[in-house]
């Protein structure tokens, strides 16, 4: 009966770190340069403000391919996930190629998650210069 107590209070105690961690992240965390790679695919995605009458947090970000074709990216983040869309990459419908990530909450110099390509879901990552 104690190992179940204590192996219930380790869980909850792991759980709340977490929450208190991530609770910590802003959108400017995620802001930087990162060389990235989604299924192979490379890149680079800035995502940043540029300038100071952006209406909303990474307002001026982009991804520029490996061919040097630069894209617009909308962005919206919640904590540690964020969202975004690349807009006319690979021809995607006009709201753009989507992306679905998290940030490293513990280092903050990365991003992981999934993108999908024509209702195909792949792996994506991003690691900050």
């Amino acid at each position: 009966m104690k190992r179940i107590v204590y192996t219930a209070m380790l869980f909850i105690s792991v759980a709340l770190f977490h929450v208190s961690v991530s609770a910590q992240i802003r959108s400017s965390d995620f802001a930087g340069t990162y060389s990235m790679s989604h299924d192979g695919w490379r890149g680079t995605l800035y995502l940043g403000d540029g300038r100071a009458d952006c209406s909303q947090p990474l307002c001026q970000s982009a991804y520029t391919d490996s061919n040097g074709r630069k894209y617009p990216v909308r962005v919206t983040t919640s904590s540690n996930q964020i969202t975004f869309y690349v807009v006319g990459l690979g021809g995607q419908r006009p709201i753009g190629q989507r992306f679905v990530g998290h940030l490293m909450t513990q280092t903050r110099d990365a991003i992981a998650g999934t993108t999908w390509w024509e209702g195909q879901p792949f792996g994506f990552y991003a690691v900050k210069r």
